[in-house]
């Protein structure tokens, strides 16, 4: 499944961009890269969505979802 969302990272504006979609124990995650360990694919930087932000694509795109928010980069985020 794939969602589409405007996503920020650093300073720049938020762009739209196409990125995995998964359920992880029911909840919407995007899945901004992945990487390959030991020849397994394991997601390296995702994103939790909220569930009634996310809707269908209307335009026949099977499995593609639109995203009515802006997700935040996990790398820019500070403690």
């Amino acid at each position: 499944m794939k969602v589409i969302h405007k996503h920020r990272s650093g300073e720049q504006e938020p762009r739209e961009r196409e990125s995995d979609l998964m359920f992880v124990e029911d909840r919407p995650v995007a899945i901004l890269e992945w990487i390959d360990i030991g020849g397994v694919r394991t997601p390296l930087f995702v994103c939790p969505l909220e569930r009634e932000k996310l809707h269908p694509a209307s335009s026949g795109k099977a499995k593609t979802f639109y995203y009515d928010d802006v997700t935040i980069d996990p790398r820019d985020r500070h403690t």
